[in-house]
């Protein structure tokens, strides 16, 4: 669960993360822009809890279950996909910047272009068109790797990469449910997060402390 919220000045990134020990890195100017576009503080809530989604649905951990070749800048794509899909079906408000699935016709279609992602430039390349309607972090996951290693190295297998299994350890931002529960066991995590009364006053105080 949620362990602690430190409020910075850049030390740990420009917008809101969380670390693999449960703590919030909550960025102060990142939050008092978010302020100014939206006073409501939904976009800052929506933010947090997209956060804090990746706290109780144990994205860490799952990572380093993930199979053949692992990398933690997919990962974090797809997991932000689909705890952003999750949130927007509760009626939570995003920032536009953020990885959002479009709904056509109650389906949750992304158009992932890699070239936009700091962390995968220099590794991959295009677009990737998914359907993620009901899939795991994990499915989506696969589909977007093997689609940019198809895209990108059209006759030659995927090679494991070094240290493949030992796990990354670092900040990651966004997921859904339980490894196996599927967007049902996500949409229960939201409702937790959104309800319980120890994130809510962490949420409080954080948005005190921005003054």
């Amino acid at each position: 669960m949620l362990q602690d919220v430190i409020i910075h000045d850049g030390q740990y990134g420009d917008t809101m993360a969380v670390d693999e020990s449960g703590t919030l890195l909550l960025n102060r100017q990142f939050c008092k822009r978010l302020l100014q576009s939206d006073p409501s503080g939904e976009l800052v809530r929506g933010v947090f809890l997209h956060e804090a989604q990746h706290i109780m649905s144990k994205s860490f951990p799952r990572f380093d279950k993930l199979m053949g070749i692992k990398d933690l800048g997919l990962w974090n794509v797809a997991t932000d996909y689909v705890m952003n899909r999750d949130l927007l079906n509760f009626g939570i408000t995003l920032p536009e910047f953020g990885l959002l699935p479009r709904n056509e016709n109650g389906r949750h279609i992304i158009s992932f272009d890699a070239d936009h992602v700091g962390s995968l430039q220099g590794k991959y390349s295009g677009t990737v068109e998914l359907d993620i309607t009901g899939l795991k972090a994990e499915d989506v996951y696969y589909e977007i790797r093997d689609k940019l290693q198809a895209a990108n190295m059209p006759d030659q297998p995927p090679k494991p990469e070094a240290g493949e299994g030992e796990g990354e350890g670092e900040g990651e931002g966004q997921d859904e449910g339980d490894e196996g529960q599927g967007e049902g066991q996500g949409g229960e995590n939201i409702t937790e997060t959104a309800n319980g009364q120890g994130h809510k006053k962490v949420y409080q105080d954080a948005l005190k402390d921005m003054n």
